[in-house]
């Protein structure tokens, strides 16, 4: 149709030239023809302007040239506007869309808030946007998106400013206060501020903030409306992800001491040893100590089982405060527990087992605890205080095989048969002589 269209006019401007009006009316009444037909108002009036510059002739005096009603203007603006909606509904469902499918792509909290945040400020033109979350404690901010540089605003103090309500606040042409700035003037203009809560049922568990400054469009009702869904679906999707984390929690840890169980540590001691099998030239080695705590038979014996699963929970204490950031420990069953040293030689481990067994010899057998637990004086011959023995071994001394679990587990666990051959309460270092002696 536009190429019809220029044909036309070229034709009109021709004959017009030659003043040859006869000819250029019929590609006059052919152009308006398909100007109607297509809805092109502005090629109508290009075609209008084109054929009145000069007086028509007596002949064709009486040719009336198209004209476009005003009824035909109304309806071309609303169907305009249908269309503007309607693409406005496809840019949303495309947004909803692409954030449904973060749960899916990625697997923190903070990355999903991140770029949840990221694509709702860019869709709705927002300048600032915050995404807080309430802990056990505190709340906290989850994530934060800012289009201006060194902005003074901040999520808490927003959300404090606002008021913490349970329903969706929509905020025009006002000042909030600059970050830090509790007892100053000091004050950030802006053309709209939206609180959304985050809600699992009845209870809040976040809040979503966005703002535009003076200088740019507010946003309105109809974009309230689509964040309050977006809103819900994202509570849903960080509630997804704290129940997922918990289940996985639950599936890999100690359900008594909270240290990692037998199935969780294997997988962990399997994927180290694998990795020193491919890259043993980087770091070619770890340490694995097997603890077994002493007289804690008597414990159980004399004070019940509910005060040795009380002495297992302390001593999973000490060891977290004993051991580095990197180091996993793990209840391997009963009194008998694990300690994964990624990077480290038997030697180097011996240093924080030493350690432990010392924090433990300074517990006095845990009586105070006890005393304080049972509500009664415990006193506790030292003999029969709660301590423990160590076997450590590291892959250094698998020689120059392929590091194997099975063999590492022995290995260590022959050094703790030694110590507690030789006596208890004591750190034994695995050897090839011990192999052979044992053998």
């Amino acid at each position: 149709a536009h190429h019809q269209l220029l044909w036309h006019e070229v034709a009109i401007a021709i004959h017009r030239q030659l003043n040859d009006l006869t000819a250029a009316y019929p590609h006059l009444h052919e152009a308006s023809r398909l100007c109607q037909q297509q809805q092109f108002p502005l090629h109508q009036q290009r075609l209008l302007r084109l054929w009145r510059r000069d007086e028509l002739p007596p002949a064709l005096g009486g040719l009336q040239p198209p004209k476009l009603e005003l009824d035909q203007l109304l309806h071309l603006v609303r169907q305009e506007q249908r269309m503007n909606q309607l693409w406005q509904r496809v840019h949303e469902m495309r947004l909803l869309a692409t954030l449904q499918q973060l749960a899916v792509d990625l697997d923190s909290e903070q990355q999903i808030a991140a770029e949840t945040l990221r694509l709702i400020c860019t869709h709705f033109n927002a300048q600032a946007g915050f995404l807080l979350v309430n802990e056990e404690k505190a709340v906290v901010e989850l994530a934060q998106f800012n289009q201006v540089p060194d902005s003074p605003l901040d999520g808490l103090r927003l959300s404090d400013w606002l008021g913490h309500h349970h329903t969706t606040r929509l905020l025009f042409n006002g000042e909030v206060p600059e970050s830090g700035q509790v007892d100053s003037a000091k004050t950030v203009r802006f053309s709209s501020v939206l609180g959304h809560p985050l809600l699992e049922g009845q209870r809040q568990i976040g809040e979503m903030l966005l703002l535009t400054f003076a200088d740019s469009a507010p946003l309105n009702k109809s974009d309230r409306d689509i964040l309050q869904f977006i809103g819900n679906q994202l509570a849903g999707q960080l509630v997804n992800l704290r129940q997922r984390r918990q289940l996985i929690a639950l599936s890999s840890t100690d359900a008594l001491t909270g240290l990692r169980n037998r199935q969780s540590f294997q997988s962990l001691l399997r994927n180290e040893l694998k990795r020193i099998a491919r890259y043993g030239s980087e770091h070619p080695y770890l340490a694995l100590a097997f603890i077994d705590l002493d007289n804690f038979k008597y414990y159980n014996d004399t004070f019940g089982h509910d005060v040795g699963d009380r002495l297992l929970c302390w001593f999973a204490d000490l060891l977290s405060e004993v051991l580095r950031d990197f180091d996993i420990a793990c209840r391997w069953g009963g009194d008998e527990f694990l300690v994964l040293f990624p990077h480290t030689r038997a030697d180097e481990a011996l240093i924080p087992l030493r350690r432990i067994i010392e924090m433990l010899a300074r517990q006095c057998g845990y009586a105070d605890q006890l005393s304080a637990y049972l509500g009664q004086a415990i006193n506790l011959p030292a003999e029969r205080w709660l301590n423990c023995s160590i076997g450590v071994a590291d892959t250094l001394d698998l020689g120059n095989g392929v590091p194997d679990e099975a063999g590492l587990l022995q290995r260590a666990d022959r050094a703790l048969y030694e110590v507690k051959r030789h006596g208890k309460g004591q750190v034994f270092l695995a050897s090839h002589q011990l192999d052979h002696e044992l053998a």
